[in-house]
C-alpha cells in the first residue's frame, strides 16, 4: 500500500521535469511549491519509457522539495497511441487507488489523459477538484474542446488560468468561471551593469509552429548585417531540433550557438550574462522566460500572442506582431540603443507582483472554502 497519514491536496501534474527536459512544467513545480507552504502535498507524475522491461514501476521519492508519487510505463511506438494511452490510465487508477487516505482535493494540473480518472476518483472520494491550466492551446481560435472536456472544466470547483487571455479563452469555449493566478517568477539577485556583451537570449522548445524559433534566426541574419559581431544563443530542444540546426546551416546564418536543455536554475544564472532575450511566438499564455529575463535585469523583446502583452511595455521591453520578421529585426536595431536605458530595479519591479508571496496568497484564497488552510 502506498502510504500517506494526513489530509493532504493531491496533485496530478502532466507536465514535469524529467532527465530528457529539465525545464517542463517547471513552472507547475513552482506552483505546487507554493501550494505546499500552506498545506500538506502529494504528487502524482507518470512517465513513459520504451526500456522499460516491465508494465509499470512505481517510485516514492522527493524532488525539488515535493513528494512525489512517480510512476513509469512501458512506452510502446508511436503506431500503438491507444495502448500506451491505456497503460497510461492503467497506472493513474492503480496508484489513486492504493492511496491509504483520500486527499482533501485534487489539483489536476493541466489536465489531458487524466480527465476521466480525476472525474471518478472526486466522486468516490467525495472531495473537490481544482484545475490550473497552461495549455496555448485553448489561444488557438480552431480549438473547439469536446464535450467530455467542457464538461470537466465546468463540474471542476475551481479553474485557474495563467493569464487574463486564457482566462476568457477557457471562459468563451467552456463557460466555466477561471480565476487568473500567473506563473510564479523568482527573486534574483543581479549585479547593476551597462556593459554591452553583444549576446541575445532565447529560451524555448524547439517546436516551431508556436515558437517560431526559424523566424528569429531570418531576423538575426538581416540584424547581422549591421551587427556582424553579435551572437545569438539558444536554450532548449525538442522535436524540430534538427530541422532548425539544418536551417542555420542552409541559410548560413553565423554566431548562432545552441546550448541545449539546461536546468531552470541553471537558466536563471546565465540571464545577465546577455543584453536582451527574445520571445518570438506564435501562441504564449504567460511567457515565464519574459518574466524570468526581467527578474534578472535584461529588457526583452516579445510578440503580442496572449499571454506576454499582459506585463511587456515600453517600460520594460519591445513588442512586435507574431509573424512579423521585418518588425523583429528593428526591434532587435532598437534594443542595441535602447537597453542600457533600462534599470536592473525597474526590469525587476515590472515582475515583482509575480513572485511566490503573491502567488502563494492567491491560491490561500482559491483554496480557502474548499480545504482547512494554515
Amino acid at each position: 500500500m502506498l502510504e500517506n497519514s494526513s489530509k493532504y491536496i493531491l496533485h496530478i501534474a502532466e507536465w514535469f521535469p524529467n532527465s530528457e527536459d529539465p525545464q517542463l512544467g517547471i513552472f507547475i513545480v513552482k506552483h505546487i511549491q507554493a501550494i505546499q507552504a500552506i498545506h500538506q502535498c502529494l504528487t502524482i507524475v507518470i512517465e513513459a519509457d520504451k526500456d522499460l522491461n516491465q508494465a509499470f514501476i512505481i517510485e516514492k521519492h522527493n524532488h525539488l522539495g515535493l513528494d512525489i508519487l512517480k510512476g513509469t510505463y512501458k512506452q510502446y511506438t508511436k503506431w500503438q497511441k491507444i495502448r500506451n494511452r491505456w497503460n497510461y490510465w492503467r497506472l493513474l487508477f492503480h496508484i489513486m487507488k492504493k492511496l491509504e487516505t483520500s486527499p482533501s482535493a485534487i489539483h489536476v494540473h493541466v489536465p489531458r489523459r487524466s480527465t476521466l480518472l480525476v472525474s471518478y476518483f472526486s466522486k468516490i472520494w467525495n472531495c473537490p477538484y481544482i484545475i490550473s491550466e497552461h495549455w496555448h492551446g485553448w489561444l488557438n481560435k480552431s480549438y473547439r474542446p469536446s464535450i467530455v472536456r467542457k464538461s470537466f472544466f465546468k463540474r471542476a470547483n475551481r479553474i485557474t488560468a495563467v493569464s487574463k487571455t486564457l482566462a476568457i479563452s477557457i471562459q468563451e469555449k467552456t463557460t466555466a468561471n477561471v480565476k487568473i493566478v500567473p506563473n510564479i517568477v523568482p527573486e534574483i539577485k543581479v549585479k547593476e551593469q551597462k556593459v554591452t556583451k553583444k549576446k541575445i537570449i532565447v529560451v524555448a522548445d524547439l517546436v516551431d509552429n508556436t515558437k517560431n524559433i526559424t523566424g528569429i534566426l531570418t531576423a538575426f541574419k538581416t540584424f547581422q548585417i549591421d551587427h556582424k559581431d553579435w551572437q545569438l544563443d539558444i536554450i532548449g530542444d525538442g522535436p524540430d531540433g534538427y530541422k532548425i540546426k539544418g536551417f542555420v546551416i542552409d541559410n548560413e546564418i553565423k554566431g548562432v550557438q545552441f546550448l541545449g536543455r539546461l536546468p531552470n536554475d541553471s537558466v536563471l544564472a546565465l540571464y545577465e550574462g546577455y543584453d536582451f532575450l527574445i520571445s518570438f511566438s506564435n501562441f504564449e499564455t504567460f511567457g515565464l522566460t519574459l518574466a524570468e529575463a526581467l527578474a534578472a535585469g535584461i529588457p526583452v523583446i516579445a510578440t503580442k500572442c496572449g499571454g506576454p502583452e499582459a506585463f511587456i511595455n515600453e517600460n520594460n521591453g519591445i513588442l512586435v506582431n507574431p509573424g512579423d520578421e521585418k518588425a523583429l529585426t528593428a526591434a532587435m536595431k532598437a534594443m542595441t540603443r535602447k537597453k542600457d536605458s533600462y534599470t536592473v530595479q525597474s526590469l525587476q519591479r515590472s515582475v515583482a507582483q509575480f513572485q511566490a508571496p503573491a502567488v502563494q496568497n492567491a491560491f490561500r484564497n482559491l483554496y480557502s472554502d474548499l480545504v482547512d488552510i494554515e
